[in-house]
């Protein structure tokens, strides 16, 4: 289904981050009064991003990085993190062109 955003409530759980948000969709009466449900929202990316999936992503006390292959040995390319789906985030760091990135960085030996 598709909808609109019709209103945000402003007030964001801090603990769960979440927010109310209201949609108005078209109910072909698959819809009953008073259901909820969890909702995905496609946003545009920056330009200067890399989407990647998850498992790339390792996030320590020391900050977040991932795992780029260069000549040949694994480093950690420290990163900043934005939008994030089911299985997938956006980075930004100082991963270059055409680099290798770890798919599974918990697994490295």
């Amino acid at each position: 289904m598709h909808g609109n955003i019709s209103r945000i409530s402003d007030n964001v759980n801090t603990q769960f981050r979440s927010e109310r948000i209201e949609l108005d969709i078209y109910n072909n009466n698959s819809l009953k009064s008073g259901m909820y449900a969890d909702v995905v929202i496609n946003a545009k990316s920056d330009d200067d991003v890399l989407r990647v999936p998850l498992s790339c992503v390792t996030n320590t006390s020391e900050g977040k990085y991932v795992n780029v292959l260069k000549q040949n040995k694994w480093e950690k390319v420290n990163v900043s993190t934005y939008r994030q789906s089911l299985d997938s985030i956006e980075i930004k760091g100082n991963q270059y062109a055409n680099e290798r990135v770890l798919v599974n960085a918990n697994n490295q030996d």
